[in-house]
């Protein structure tokens, strides 16, 4: 498991900005943003970074909608050819950074964070003046 961490991957914030989409943190988004986001990340022609990053988008902006509902929200994917990796990075405006947690056995939440970190070449959450970044960097096997 990717250990997560305070700040922006190395090397600059996270490399050539790709894509950003601003919305409200909403449920009924939640499905054409992660399709979206899918679409973008085939576009570098690894198939499974695409559907790895499906899954980080949905847990990234299901947290948004969950703990800041209505907020406004930014989903940013980055291109790192150094790498190579994408980045993918969920903002809103609260400033409480997420907690690992450990959530009980028979608990339907609380895994997210995890699952990311897991699926995560790196990830991590780090504040700025209006809210929190929470951003996952996957490689790029192609």
């Amino acid at each position: 498991m990717t250990k997560p961490t305070p700040e922006p991957p190395p090397g600059g914030p996270y490399g050539t900005h790709v894509v950003t989409v601003v919305c409200a943190a909403a449920p009924e988004l939640a499905k054409p943003l992660r399709d979206f986001v899918t679409a973008v990340l085939r576009l570098y022609g690894d198939p499974d970074v695409a559907e790895t990053g499906r899954l980080v988008c949905s847990e990234l902006y299901g947290n948004s909608v969950r703990h800041v509902p209505g907020s406004r929200t930014e989903v940013t994917v980055h291109h790192d050819a150094e790498r190579p990796a994408l980045v993918i990075a969920v903002a809103d405006d609260h400033p409480k950074v997420p907690a690992p947690r450990e959530p009980s056995p028979l608990a339907e939440s609380g895994r997210g964070l995890a699952l990311v970190a897991a699926v995560s070449d790196a990830c991590g959450t780090y504040n700025f003046p209006a809210g929190k970044r929470v951003w996952s960097r996957l490689g790029l096997t192609v």
